[in-house]
């Protein structure tokens, strides 16, 4: 709240108040969309996290198949 210094009408103090209210709400309400926006970045970057983590495991699943197959033709050619 801002206090009059002595040189302002009340009328004014009053506007500015609302104003700095105003403000304070505005602001506030950009933090926790910010603070939100932020949570859904962390959870999206988990979820990659582990698609990548499974696309790597299957990756590596699928080359050892084939290396296998690859491996059971040679012996019995």
């Amino acid at each position: 709240m801002v206090l009059n210094p002595g040189n302002l009408s009340d009328l004014s103090l009053d506007e500015l108040n609302t104003k700095y209210s105003s403000v304070l709400e505005t602001s506030q309400q950009a933090v926790q969309s910010a603070t939100a926006l932020a949570q859904q970045q962390t959870v999206s970057t988990t979820s990659i996290n582990q698609l990548q983590k499974s696309i790597t495991e299957l990756a590596l699943s699928q080359s050892a198949k084939e290396l296998a197959l690859s491996q059971s033709a040679k012996g019995t050619a």
